[in-house]
């Protein structure tokens, strides 16, 4: 029924527990709008009813209700609309309304009071000053004023779980090394909050920190330890409140570990970089160290498989082993194992990896050894002949050779056809010296692989052409005339053997007064200003130039002596 207005009225409570709902509200038309009531009178006014609401839950022995700024909007909304109706009742939604998380609510609401009457009114209602003093941690508080200046009021509560942190529970350590360890833990409950990180802290066995790390996982890894070194460990959990209003932090029990002896401990990863390389009866198998580890390396084991079958095992201390007498064409799986121990030898730890692997069919094959006997004649001063003698050793066919010859600025190369074992080079520079390199090809009977033998070198020097050519020998008989007391007249005959054209001779007088040399075409020489009763020496070379005029020699020099008279 609609309630008088000047007749200070309240309707029967509302609670909810968590999880009930509530009918529908009832829909009444508008018959005038609220009066507009000030901001700081508003404020007032709601500061008024909580003060009294609180004063009257302190003198009962309770905890205050904070004044809940997501509740207030939904105790106004609905004060509001009791004003605009000039109606009182309940809320029929304020449980869904206000914020999420409740696990008790209730409603008060009152019409025609004052701000500083209306807890009064509400205490002498049992069912209201139930809700004023029920186990509510939160409010919401609404107020309005009608058209007629009638004031409207609601109050609602509500429960929410404290915020609250449990400790870490559950560390455990994960990963231990001589020199490290891990450890993981469980997420604690946070109630009405949220976690923003842990520090997990690491102490020497007098309790002294050692190092702490910060994260937001569940797990963290310690290294740069020392081996056989008891520590201990606490993971601390932080945590924040909802509405930011409180923080906590909780750290776990402590907790203990001791790493291990590095000599106890045997640790290795598996082969790195395994490479298999096939022939027609055999695996060519290398590999790397692992890059992990702790102990030592005992041995390998490679092991041949087909299929399931073990066809061979091999043990070795290398990194890589020929393995042999397989079946040319056949798929093989090859397992490197590497076999770790510890220092002390008790220990023991192993890892492996496989490798796909097939030798290659005989028809695929191919192979040739270095021709032989290869030699180099210089035939003229322009010509060389490159000669040898078919390999030793062709798996396949015989297809090529290749002739590289290489002198000063020469550079050719040469193909021949298996069948021929000599190569003619002409047009060559004269007097140079020519290396020559040789080297066969083979491909399998199937055309699918070539391959070149090693190489061999010869060499050759071209003589000079017969137009460069050049020669002298010595002058012959030097002999003396028309001797004087100051001057000698010294002459002589031609050299023997003259390759190309003799050009001119030199003679050198050595003696008192005189050591100076002169070249003259002719075979004879008049020396003047001469000391008398003096000893000379006369020294005559000859010079000799190629036809084309590119070279020249000396020859050697024919010595003799004469004596002035006094």
């Amino acid at each position: 029924m609609r309630i008088p207005k000047s007749v200070a009225m309240i309707v029967a409570t509302a609670m909810l527990a968590s999880g009930v709902s509530l009918a529908t509200s009832i829909s009444h038309p508008t018959v005038a709008q609220a009066a507009t009531v000030a901001p700081d009178q508003q404020a007032a006014a709601i500061q008024q009813v909580l003060d009294d609401t609180n004063a009257f839950r302190a003198a009962n022995n309770l905890p205050p209700l904070k004044l809940n700024q997501g509740i207030n909007p939904v105790a106004q909304a609905w004060t509001e609309s009791m004003a605009n109706n000039e109606y009182m009742e309940h809320n029929p939604d304020y449980g869904t309304q206000i914020p999420a998380g409740w696990s008790l609510a209730g409603e008060n609401v009152a019409q025609n009071y004052a701000p500083d009457t209306v807890v009064t009114g509400w205490e002498g209602s049992p069912g209201h000053r139930a809700n004023l003093l029920g186990n509510f941690t939160d409010i919401g508080i609404g107020y309005a004023v009608d058209s007629s200046g009638n004031g409207y009021f609601t109050q609602d509560f509500a429960y929410y779980i404290p915020f609250s942190l449990s400790p870490v529970t559950d560390v455990s350590v994960i990963g231990s090394s001589p020199t490290g360890f891990g450890l993981t833990w469980t997420a604690p409950h946070v109630a009405q909050g949220s976690i923003t990180g842990y520090d997990v802290t690491v102490s020497d066995s007098n309790g002294n920190p050692i190092n702490t790390i910060s994260t937001q996982g569940t797990s963290v890894n310690f290294s740069d330890l020392n081996p056989n070194t008891a520590y201990s460990y606490q993971v601390t959990a932080n945590a924040t409140a909802t509405d930011g209003s409180a923080n906590s932090s909780i750290p776990s029990a402590t907790g203990t570990f001791t790493t291990p002896h590095i000599e106890y401990l045997s640790q290795v990863s598996e082969p790195l970089n395994v490479k298999v390389v096939p022939s027609a009866t055999s695996l060519n198998v290398t590999w790397d160290t692992p890059d992990t580890v702790v102990g030592n390396i005992a041995d390998y084991k490679v092991i041949i498989l087909k299929g399931q079958q073990v066809i061979s095992t091999y043990t070795t201390q290398s990194t890589s082993l020929n393995a042999l007498n397989l079946v040319n064409g056949t798929a093989y799986t090859v397992r490197v194992i590497v076999e770790g121990v510890s220092v002390d030898g008790v220990n023991s730890s192993s890892a492996s990896i496989d490798s796909a692997a097939q030798t290659v069919a005989l028809s695929t094959l191919t192979n040739v050894t270095a021709p032989q006997s290869v030699k180099a004649v210089a035939n003229s001063d322009s010509q060389v002949t490159v000669s040898w003698v078919k390999p030793a050793k062709v798996t396949g066919t015989l297809y090529r050779y290749v002739v590289v010859l290489l002198g000063g600025t020469y550079n050719k190369t040469f193909i021949t056809d298996g069948n021929t074992t000599s190569q003619v080079v002409t047009g060559l520079p004269e007097h140079t010296t020519y290396t020559a390199t040789v080297y066969a090809s083979s491909v399998s009977d199937s055309n699918t692989m070539r391959v070149n033998s090693a190489l061999v070198n010869a060499s050759a020097t071209t003589p000079w052409s017969h137009a460069s050519m050049v020669g002298v020998s010595a002058p012959q008989n030097i002999r003396y005339s028309n001797p004087g007391r100051t001057s000698y007249r010294v002459y002589w005959y031609a050299p023997k053997s003259i390759t190309g054209k003799l050009s001119y001779y030199n003679i050198r007088i050595i003696g008192p007064g005189a050591n100076a040399a002169f070249n003259v075409t002719a075979s004879n020489r008049t020396f003047t200003y001469l000391r008398s009763n003096s000893r000379y020496t006369i020294i005559v070379k000859a010079i000799a130039r190629s036809a084309n005029g590119k070279n020249s020699a000396v020859s050697v020099g024919t010595t003799s002596t004469f004596v002035t008279k006094r």
